[in-house]
């Protein structure tokens, strides 16, 4: 509450006028507040008080996807359409789009930017990466180990890969191995990998026929 007083004058008159002076943008202005007390013979004094308003606070991203990685081009999804913009000063926010690609050694990333922009400028930048793997792609077939002679065998197409095995040893073909479950690590040039696991079964038919001679013949 504003009051005066005055030496003579018991109950001054006190009047106030509020001027809006704008700023660069919407959310910037000043408002100047001026009062005046006058008393009964006309003599004035006067007061001001002035108040900045900025808008500095961008605006907020909602359903903005999370980093993902796919194997192929095929698995990129779609853009979302509920990506949302928000503002504490602004109700249109402006809201743009971009997508591009950059290279990287085991394929490429799409990298997806949305921008919200206010009306004083205010931005706030959300981006997804997707990581699009181009890691070597094979086919294999297991033959099982027959009667614990370590001549299971497994054989991978294409070979042009390196093969890396979780027992140490190499090669697209193998028909040296036991019973049970192996890793390969398969290798392009570009040093992409894809990680297999192998399971080689036991065949146990493997038992010789028994000939029983009757001596009473």
């Amino acid at each position: 509450v504003v009051t005066a007083s005055d030496i003579c004058d018991p109950a001054p008159r006190v009047t106030m006028v509020e001027t809006r002076v704008s700023g660069s943008c919407v959310a910037k202005y000043k408002l100047v507040r001026t009062w005046t007390a006058a008393d009964a013979c006309g003599n004035t004094s006067t007061a001001s008080q002035t108040i900045s308003i900025e808008d500095t606070q961008a605006p907020s991203l909602a359903g903005i996807p999370l980093n993902i990685t796919v194997d192929n081009e095929a698995d990129i999804p779609t853009v979302p359409t509920n990506i949302f913009a928000t503002d504490n000063c602004d109700t249109r926010v402006d809201l743009t789009f971009e997508e591009r690609r950059v290279a990287s050694p085991c394929g490429y990333d799409v990298v997806r930017t949305w921008k919200a922009t206010d009306n004083c400028g205010n931005t706030k930048v959300a981006t997804q990466r997707i990581v699009v793997g181009i890691e070597p792609a094979v086919t294999f077939a297991v033959q099982p180990e027959q009667c614990a002679n370590r001549n299971g065998s497994v054989s991978f197409t294409p070979s042009v890969y390196n093969f890396a095995w979780s027992d140490g040893r190499g090669g697209a073909s193998r028909n040296d191995l036991t019973s049970g479950s192996y890793t390969v690590t398969v290798t392009n040039v570009n040093n992409c990998r894809r990680v297999y696991t192998i399971n080689v079964p036991s065949r146990c038919d493997c038992q010789q026929p028994i000939v029983t001679v009757n001596k009473n013949n």
